[in-house]
C-alpha cells in the first residue's frame, strides 16, 4: 500500500475522532490523539511495508497488545481497517458511557 493511500485509509477510518493528526511521510507513520484522549500512531514499516499500531501510554511506552493480543502485521486495506477497528474498541471501552455521549453529541454538533 502506497504512503498516502495509507494516511487517507486512516484519516478516513477515524474521522472527526482523531484530532493532533501527523503524518510522518518519510517513515509513513500517523499519529492522532483519539477521543481526546488517548495518542495513538501507526504505520508502516518494515522490509515488507508491515502494518503496525500502537497507544503510547503516560509513561511513553508504547502499547501494542489489544485485548490480550498484538494486530495483524498485514498491510492490506481490509487487515489495517480490522486492527485499526480493534484500536477503536480498545479505546472507547476504557472510557466511560457519559463521556462517549457527550462527545458523540459535540461531534454531532460541530459537523452541522
Amino acid at each position: 500500500m502506497e504512503t498516502a493511500e495509507f494516511f487517507d485509509l486512516v484519516e478516513d477510518f477515524f474521522g472527526a475522532r482523531a484530532t493532533a493528526k501527523g503524518f510522518d511521510k518519510a517513515d509513513a507513520e500517523f499519529t492522532a490523539t483519539l477521543y481526546e484522549t488517548f495518542r495513538v500512531t501507526c504505520g508502516l514499516g518494515g522490509e515488507h511495508g508491515e502494518f503496525g499500531a500502537g497507544i503510547v501510554s503516560g509513561s511513553g511506552a508504547l502499547l501494542t497488545t489489544f485485548f490480550g493480543a498484538g494486530l495483524s502485521l498485514n498491510s492490506d486495506r481490509e487487515s489495517i481497517l480490522a486492527s485499526l477497528q480493534i484500536v477503536d474498541d480498545w479505546c472507547r471501552l476504557h472510557l466511560p458511557d457519559v463521556f462517549l455521549t457527550r462527545y458523540e453529541k459535540a461531534l454531532e454538533k460541530n459537523a452541522s
